[in-house]
């Protein structure tokens, strides 16, 4: 629930007691599942987990259930890569599907869940995107710039990622961080504004598959300075 503020201890006493077992064992294996220690010194996937929760203490119920989520795909992770996580972002949705089914969880903590997961790792790639894949990651973010309340998620989830860790972030990767907020906050600001009327010749544009096209091209072109 948003009221408490103790998500953290609770999860960590469930861990403790035992009842992992019974209704988590994927987060039990994040313990299990080893870290780079030049991103992680923490050095296992769980202590991570932990640590990014600290940081969402004030955040509503599906934002932190989508950080504790946020990295369960690692623990599909094939053992001959490990300690990296080559697609743990993909691998995530199974997973969470499953956790939630047996949860009986709401389907709005599933889908927060799995959007997170899946984003997560290409929000950090924002400050890199090219104009036409920025246009279209905020545009799956944000029901294509009518609702930003997921897009204000992954924000906070990759906030508590970044965070989230035994020593603090690097002054880059905090740079990176926040030139990524930056960008995908001026796309959304700016093409939450614009329909398609305004575009050039909007009367005579053929009324068929091609017009996305002709409206996605658009958009991109008005954040070309971004």
């Amino acid at each position: 629930r948003s009221s408490d503020l103790h998500f953290v201890k609770f999860i960590a006493a469930m861990r403790e007691c035992g009842a992992w077992q019974a209704l988590l064992p994927e987060l039990e294996q994040l313990w299990q599942t080893p870290e780079h220690t030049d991103f992680h010194p923490e050095s296992n996937s769980g202590a991570h987990t932990l640590l990014a929760l600290e940081q969402a203490e004030t955040l509503d119920g599906v934002s932190k259930f989508a950080v504790l989520m946020h990295d369960i795909g690692k623990i599909a992770t094939p053992p001959e890569i490990l300690p990296r996580h080559i697609g743990h972002d993909a691998a995530a949705a199974p997973i969470i599907n499953r956790i939630c089914k047996r949860l009986k969880a709401p389907n709005k903590y599933k889908e927060a869940a799995v959007s997170a997961a899946a984003q997560h790792m290409r929000f950090y790639a924002v400050p890199q995107m090219r104009h036409a894949t920025l246009r279209d990651f905020v545009a799956d973010l944000s029901r294509q710039f009518r609702d930003d309340e997921n897009l204000k998620r992954l924000i906070a989830v990759c906030r508590c990622d970044l965070y989230g860790r035994a020593l603090p972030p690097s002054a880059e990767n905090i740079a990176d961080y926040e030139n990524a907020v930056l960008r995908c906050r001026k796309v959304y600001d700016r093409l939450s504004q614009v329909r398609a009327e305004d575009m050039p010749h909007f009367a005579s544009l053929p009324r068929d598959a091609s017009f996305f096209e002709h409206w996605r091209q658009y958009q991109i072109k008005l954040i070309e300075d971004l």
